[in-house]
């Protein structure tokens, strides 16, 4: 006993002895919290500062809306200021809603029945690793009309790439598939 008294008559030995277990109570402590955390479940950020995904959803669903409203007006220039210029030089006379002309056929053409997807960001799209972009799924019907008589009424889904360009979401890719004719009324 009087050896350990001994021992501890020195101030260094019961400083080094103290800083031991300091060590020792946070290495438990530290342990014991990893024991006990949940792991994150499947979907779940893991680093929320590093994967955060862009969520300027309103920013997309403009673009979305301003593109629709002018393929439907056959304003070709709307359309073409909403493309990447990759896009736009891919795009052609046949992408556009109307064929040139068509517009002139009715009185009013109308959007109607738009119903879209939530954006999916990602930022390892084939040929854009790095570059965040956002894929986006929309169904809509257009309607024609002649005086106040509904004539057509085609439903479309198109399935749109934005990416982010100089703070704005532009269209960077869209395919365009006919779904069908609502039936009218006699």
């Amino acid at each position: 006993m009087q050896g350990i008294l001994l021992l501890f008559k020195s101030k260094k030995w019961l400083v080094l002895l103290l800083l031991i277990a300091a060590a020792l109570f946070f290495w438990f402590e530290s342990r014991q919290a990893q024991d006990t955390a949940e792991p994150p479940a499947p979907g779940e950020p893991v680093a929320e500062a590093l994967l955060q995904p862009p969520t300027n959803d309103a920013a997309i669903y403009r673009t979305l809306e301003a593109y629709l409203a002018g393929l439907v007006a056959d304003d070709q220039e709307a359309v073409l200021a909403l493309l990447t210029e990759s896009h736009r030089q891919e795009f052609t006379a046949a992408s556009f809603l109307l064929q040139p002309g068509a517009a002139e056929n009715y009185s009013r053409i109308v959007l109607a029945e738009l119903a879209h997807s939530f954006p999916t960001y990602t930022s390892q799209f084939t040929g854009l690793e790095g570059v965040p972009v956002a894929v986006l799924a929309a169904e809509y019907t257009v309607n024609f009309y002649q005086g106040e008589q509904l004539v057509a009424s085609p439903r479309f889904r198109e399935e749109l790439l934005f990416r982010q360009e100089e703070g704005s979401w532009l269209i960077a890719g869209s395919q365009r598939d006919f779904v069908g004719m609502a039936a009218l009324a006699p």
